[in-house]
């Protein structure tokens, strides 16, 4: 049996491609076993390897004697269907990582954002609220010191400098202070978020990243790759000079004369 699933063709969700993508088994282990003389299990351990893009991961699918649903079948009998619990290592990303993300600068004061941001996502993928609702405020930090906001200063006069500098529009300051607070929450009072609440505080936290690094880093891409542009300029049209009349000739003579 594993002889024939090996190098066979399955679905799966792939995590780098974001989406249900035809994958080869590169390898399989199946388990099973009884428990206290009534509980039958399966574990099917599959290696897979996506076609689409190579990304290799692990995919376990389980099942037992006493997880099913009863249904009638097309015969009109009684039938039972075995429930799957399928899970993937590394594990399945609760967030898509900002298309964005390898385009923060490589420079000294940035490397803390890359750092902040990545660990975040981390968190995420394995449902780590609290962690990643502390990394949410340490990104914020990390960002806010790297375009120039003093790091000695507590949250709320950060905030205020972002909007005297123009990071920030002050109708945005609300947002970004419910991520600093659900951070500080998680930190201090082992607040753990719902899961909506970290994506939609994670969103806003995307879009500050972007607005402050991102967007500026490219616009100067842009304007350095501009100029080396030539765009060759539309000649000029001469106008040919009309001859002048018989009429023309006599006046110019008469003026002369």
């Amino acid at each position: 049996m594993t002889e024939e699933i090996v190098n066979s063709i399955q679905k799966a969700h792939c995590a780098r491609c974001g989406d249900v993508r035809n994958c080869d088994v590169v390898s399989h282990y199946k388990e099973s076993g009884n428990e206290a003389e009534y509980l039958y299990w399966i574990n099917d351990w599959r290696v897979m390897k996506c076609r689409g893009c190579d990304y290799v991961f692990l995919m376990v699918t389980k099942t037992n004697s006493e997880d099913y649903d009863e249904f009638e079948n097309e015969l009109g009998e009684y039938d039972q269907h075995y429930r799957e619990t399928v899970e993937y290592w590394p594990t399945l990303s609760r967030r898509k990582r900002a298309d964005w993300l390898y385009e923060i600068p490589a420079e000294e004061n940035t490397k803390s954002i890359h750092v902040a941001l990545n660990e975040t996502y981390g968190a995420l993928e394995n449902d780590l609220r609290v962690l990643a609702a502390i990394g949410m405020r340490t990104t914020f930090d990390a960002t806010a010191s790297a375009i120039g906001v003093d790091e000695a200063l507590p949250f709320a006069k950060k905030l205020d400098q972002l909007i005297e500098k123009g990071f920030l529009r002050q109708a945005e300051r609300p947002q970004l202070e419910t991520v600093i607070e659900a951070g500080s929450a998680s930190a201090h009072r082992s607040w753990e978020p719902k899961a909506g609440d970290l994506n939609l505080l994670m969103e806003i936290l995307e879009n500050f990243v972007f607005e402050a690094i991102v967007a500026p880093a490219q616009k100067r891409r842009r304007e350095k790759e501009l100029g080396a542009v030539s765009v060759p300029k539309r000649p000029r049209k001469t106008r040919a000079k009309e001859p002048e009349t018989d009429a023309e000739d006599v006046a110019t003579k008469e003026l002369k004369s």
